[in-house]
């Protein structure tokens, strides 16, 4: 009994010198490592971002604010006999370059579908809400791609599609013509 106590006794001691040996070891070689700048990288792209001691003074692009078209949602005129659609759309600015799209069997009084490429989801989606905030819409995300907005008694249904070449309708393609890398937004009334 003696020896599996010596051997128990044996084996912490050892254990206990290895694991003080490595702290030592992960220690020092760390404090070599701090002494130059630290920096994190992202696997999207092959810029650098410095931390905290070697700022770089750049001027700061706003990410967050794409570019605005100069032409609006709805390009022609709107009564008060106008459609749901065009009367919540009447004066949206679209934001990140989003063109008209034409599916096929669209009705341009229930349903509209906008294009963009070169731009993120989410940039798309935080723009638009942005848009239609500035116009008096209430807003209320009910998930990641899509949301309702609301004005003058009207509700607007809000969807994004990441991948608008999987979107089937009436078993075809409801966005034919979206590119494979693009975002497609549609609005239609609620």
């Amino acid at each position: 009994m003696t020896g599996f106590i010596q051997l128990g006794a044996v084996f912490v001691i050892v254990s206990l010198l290895v694991m003080i040996g490595l702290s030592v070891a992960v220690y020092v070689g760390g404090s070599r490592r701090r002494s130059g700048p630290e920096y994190v990288t992202f696997e999207e792209g092959p810029e650098v971002v410095p931390l905290q001691s070697e700022r770089r003074e750049q001027p700061e692009a706003d990410l967050f604010q794409p570019e605005r078209d100069p032409e609006p949602a709805v390009t022609h005129p709107i009564h008060e006999d106008s459609g749901a659609l065009d009367r919540l759309l009447a004066g949206v600015q679209l934001p990140c370059g989003l063109e008209r799209l034409y599916p096929d069997g669209e009705d341009e009084l229930v349903r509209r579908a906008y294009v963009t490429v070169g731009y993120d989801a989410r940039v798309v989606a935080v723009s638009v809400v942005d848009e239609l905030e500035r116009l008096g819409m209430d807003i209320e995300p009910l998930s990641f791609t899509e949301a309702r907005a609301w004005r003058d008694g009207l509700e607007l249904a809000v969807t994004i599609y990441l991948e608008p070449k999987r979107v089937i309708r009436f078993r075809r393609p409801a966005f034919p013509g979206a590119a494979p890398d693009s975002v497609v937004l549609e609005f239609s009334v609620a």
